[in-house]
């Protein structure tokens, strides 16, 4: 992979970032004028042009503005972004809504896909390794225009329905850390799209992972510790057992 200057890698967050927020390509003007950059528009589309060489960025049509691709997110979680605490309203909403149900096994995880979806807006899933699946907020997808393609919609709600192909998906991964499943790491082009932010969880004797879908663009910086949070409350959870 080609190392990145400063400013590339300043550019490509900031485009990044303008994308997870706005679902529209960036252009150079538009980057330029919003940020007050101390270069030319000429400058970034020339910056833009050797990212999208790279393989960070995608131009989707000659006259359009530029979006990232599964390579650019890929890089931008592990390098650029910056991680934001959960608020503390959320933490605690979330951890009084599970531990109220820590003594019933399906009512813990079906309160904590529910806590989770509330706090982040997006599908929310806990499973175990035995097939215990629970599952909400799969409204909230609509929220997201990645989601009004009839066939993006479709494989996501199969991947629900069917959960041995999302299985199938993170079973080779590190789950012990945050995972993040992006573009062809699905099988499905039609879950090109679409992400799945996935952590692992020991609740006593039984293992499973807490899982967000949502679109590729989805807000990571909040996101990955909402995972996180709401592992780490079942592990607790499965630490008094």
């Amino acid at each position: 992979m080609a190392e990145l200057t400063n400013r590339q890698m300043a550019l490509l967050k900031l485009i990044i970032e303008e994308y997870i927020e706005n679902a529209e390509p960036v252009s150079s003007s538009y980057l330029t004028k919003k940020h007050r950059l101390n270069v030319s528009a000429a400058t970034v589309r020339n910056e833009m042009a050797t990212l999208i060489r790279a393989g960070f960025l995608d131009q989707p049509h000659v006259s359009a503005g530029r979006q990232p691709t599964s390579i650019g997110y890929r890089f931008y979680i592990q390098n650029l972004m910056d991680e934001e605490s959960l608020p503390v309203l959320k933490e605690v909403a979330i951890k009084q809504n599970v531990w109220n149900n820590r003594y019933e096994f399906d009512k813990l995880l079906k309160s904590a896909s529910i806590a989770l979806a509330e706090a982040i807006h997006m599908l929310a899933i806990i499973s175990t390794e035995d097939n215990r699946v629970f599952s909400s907020g799969m409204v909230n997808l609509l929220d997201h225009a990645e989601f009004f393609d009839i066939e993006v919609a479709r494989a996501v709600l199969n991947m629900v329905d069917n959960y041995q192909i999302l299985y199938h998906a993170i079973e080779n991964k590190n789950t012990a850390n945050v995972c993040v499943i992006l573009g062809e790491e699905f099988e499905s082009e039609s879950l090109y799209p679409v992400s799945a932010v996935v952590k692992s969880f020991n609740c006593g004797s039984k293992k499973g992972y807490v899982i967000v879908i949502g679109p590729a663009r989805m807000d990571y910086k909040l996101i990955i510790p909402s995972v996180k949070y709401v592992a780490g409350v079942l592990d607790e959870v499965g630490s008094e057992w």
